[in-house]
């Protein structure tokens, strides 16, 4: 019992040092860089996660679902299969992707940049896309395998953490220099954990049991438009905000969304704890129990975030000021958005339930539902209102996913219960 306290405070705690990692990055780029300079280095990032999110097709949810079983029974047979066909497809789609941006670098220079002078930077994230995916992909199968702190260390502290060490003790601290950083850490960090993985493979081979059968999750699109509809709150929106806003807006956006983010570290914490235990309970058929783990990790979710929600509405314009005055002017933002993200929490983990229990169907209609609705809402609300017009869209797409998987997840619960 002790030492499953002990497992759990740990990974929780690396959690919460990679979401720090991430917030300490953005923070950082904010602090010493120009709001213009920033909205270019978030647009960069975005463009990046974006089209590796459309490269890996869904495939790191299905990997931690899957896998979890194939190192549950394992077998590596069915590891083995699974891997060749993920690695063909991901690079094939890759490929496209990555050619489309070289193809039209030009054009989406002068569409988020104004200028033809960062073409650069668009051939760059051609080449990011590769390391950014497969690291993606290898840390959920870490994770499936029961390496979770090792995961969490490479794909997230390493990835983030590394840069801020850079940019800490690099004086000449410019945009070009951040977006270097964040490229090397990438590489290494995808190096790194390749190596990792290959020995879990080893070890998995040497143990291997392949008398258990295992069914592939073959519903991929499902997972897609779930992870896309996931990824568009903190990275898809500034996509589709920045064909109408400035760099610079952009950059007073994308801070206030990673000042918004630091309460969505305890709930992706315990996302990322509770994703393998809610897909082995679910596979056992042991619903009693899926239902009291959904129940704790929504206790939990509520109780550590609201001391940072108090913080937020009694000190959001120092917070601010912190960054500047030009965030300053934008508290109205900042508390719309502090909204959205306690109907996030209170909700609890309800959407990765949905897609580690058979409930595909269900998060890919509500993933479905909110992009067609929010994505159209924030083109045209950004160019009439601008931030706050993005802001409203923004907040409006939380309440409307939360709402429907919160119902889907008491249906499906009270079902088997």
């Amino acid at each position: 019992m002790n030492s499953k306290i002990s497992r759990i405070s740990s990974v929780g705690f690396f959690n919460i040092i990679a979401g720090a990692s991430y917030v300490l990055f953005s923070f950082l780029i904010a602090k010493n860089l120009a709001p213009s300079n920033t909205g270019i280095v978030f647009t960069v990032l975005s463009i990046i996660i974006i089209s590796g999110l459309f490269a890996k097709q869904g495939y790191e949810s299905i990997v931690l679902k899957d896998f979890s079983n194939i190192f549950e029974t394992k077998n590596y047979t069915s590891m083995k299969t699974i891997l060749k066909k993920i690695t063909k497809e991901v690079f094939i789609i890759g490929a496209v992707i990555s050619s489309l941006l070289l193809l039209f670098s030009e054009s989406l220079s002068i569409l988020y940049f104004e200028s033809t002078n960062y073409r650069w930077l668009i051939n760059l994230i051609s080449f990011l896309i590769f390391p950014f995916v497969f690291l993606e992909l290898i840390s959920r199968a870490m994770i499936a395998a029961n390496k979770i702190l090792l995961a969490i260390s490479l794909n997230k502290i390493l990835l983030y953490f590394l840069p801020c060490l850079f940019m800490y003790f690099y004086i000449d601290f410019k945009t070009i220099n951040v977006i270097a950083f964040y490229s090397i850490a990438l590489l290494l960090s995808f190096l790194v954990i390749l190596a990792f993985f290959r020995r879990v493979i080893i070890n998995l081979r040497n143990s291997s049991n392949d008398d258990a059968k295992i069914n592939f999750t073959e519903d991929k699109l499902s997972f897609f438009i779930t992870n896309l509809n996931f990824s568009f709150g903190q990275w898809g929106i500034i996509l589709v905000a920045g064909i109408f806003l400035s760099t610079y807006e952009i950059g007073i956006f994308s801070v206030i969304l990673r000042i918004i983010y630091v309460p969505a570290i305890v709930l992706l914490s315990i996302n990322q704890f509770f994703a393998r235990r809610f897909s082995n309970s679910f596979f056992e058929a042991n619903f009693s129990r899926l239902r009291k783990e959904f129940y704790y990790a929504t206790i939990a979710c509520i109780c550590f975030s609201i001391p940072i929600f108090s913080v937020f509405f009694l000190f959001s314009k120092e917070i601010l000021l912190y960054f500047g005055d030009e965030y300053a002017e934008h508290i109205g933002i900042l508390n719309l958005m502090i909204f959205a993200q306690i109907i996030n929490i209170f909700s609890g983990p309800c959407g990765q339930l949905l897609l580690m229990c058979g409930g595909e169907k269900k998060a890919f209609l509500t993933s479905s539902l909110n992009l067609l609705i929010t994505i159209p809402l924030v083109f045209i609300l950004s160019f009439y209102f601008g931030l706050y017009g993005v802001a409203a869209a923004y907040t409006f797409g939380v309440l409307l996913a939360n709402l429907l998987n919160l119902i889907f997840v008491m249906k499906l619960i009270n079902k088997y219960v």
